[in-house]
């Protein structure tokens, strides 16, 4: 019976080490580069280094987490980049982090940083540029950020705390030019949802100096709707110089931006209600703008009572 017995925990207590278990690649390829993975639980985490001078840092706890950063020539298609930084932390269970740091060969410099803590958070950085900086850092559960970069210059930063945020914002721009596009959308509260869109004109879509700022504290408000589909942006910009602020504070406030052109200025501040109405489709608050020119100016402000 005793043999019976220390063969079935022996049995447990394998089979619950075959289960709990972390797994870590790194692939390195150039000169002076740095890679790094930390986990503690059971996770997985990959980092692909084809690049010079270039650092790659992952720190996981928890269980089920997953993290890929890579850091690689985006054209051609695995040559060498130089001077990139990513780091990766994750503090939970079941989230998922994506950094791709993919410069033109010979080109690099970019920044790139996500924080997580929580549980079923995703975070999404992904940088065809040079000279750029994404910071992402979500605390809560079930958030979901997205960045998109290209050209020069570019900032974004993104902050979430609470419960099914959703951030996205998709720059194309700064074509060369020494003054790239800024994002920065801060949310806290649950269910809010936040979208910037930042383009040039032309086939190219180059931009520069574009500027869009959402602060949202409070549920269910809405900036946006649609993650990279054929979707109305809660800020979409064409051109050059122009610069979008949307604050929304409360609850069930919706605004939408939209500016065509050079040098025009947006600015919305809406006050919303105590209650949830968001649950039932309606908003206490809604706003349009749409300027099509240049140096053109709107200011919407709006309170509930």
């Amino acid at each position: 019976m005793k043999k019976i017995l220390f063969i079935l925990v022996a049995g447990l207590f394998l089979a619950s080490f075959a289960l709990a278990q972390n797994t870590s690649t790194i692939t390195t390829t150039g000169d002076d580069n740095t890679a790094s993975a930390t986990q503690t639980g059971s996770n997985e985490a990959s980092i692909e280094q084809i690049a010079n001078n270039s650092t790659a840092t992952q720190i996981q706890t928890g269980d089920g987490n997953k993290a890929d950063l890579d850091q690689k020539g985006g054209w051609p298609a695995g040559s060498t980049v130089i001077n990139e930084t990513g780091y990766q932390e994750q503090i939970g269970d079941n989230n998922q982090a994506t950094l791709w740091q993919l410069a033109d060969g010979g080109n690099g410099g970019n920044n790139g940083n996500q924080y997580q803590e929580g549980n079923n958070n995703k975070a999404i950085i992904w940088q065809h540029t040079v000279t750029s900086s994404a910071d992402q850092d979500q605390i809560g559960d079930n958030n979901e950020a997205h960045v998109y970069q290209t050209g020069f210059n570019g900032y974004v930063k993104q902050y979430q705390s609470g419960v099914a945020n959703v951030a996205a914002v998709d720059e194309q721009g700064g074509g060369g030019w020494t003054t790239g596009n800024k994002a920065e959308q801060i949310q806290t509260g649950n269910w809010n949802k936040t979208e910037i869109s930042q383009y040039g004109t032309g086939g190219a879509k180059n931009a520069q100096g574009n500027e869009a700022y959402v602060t949202q504290t409070g549920h269910d408000n809405w900036a946006g709707e649609g993650l990279y589909g054929n979707h109305l942006w809660g800020i979409y910009q064409e051109g050059n110089y122009n610069t979008a602020t949307v604050t929304q504070n409360q609850n069930v406030n919706e605004s939408q931006v939209l500016q065509y052109g050079d040098g025009n200025t947006a600015t919305v501040t809406q006050n919303g209600g105590s209650g949830l109405f968001g649950d039932y489709g309606d908003y206490v608050n809604q706003s349009l703008i749409n300027q099509n020119g240049n140096s053109n100016t709107a200011t919407v402000t709006q309170t509930y009572q």
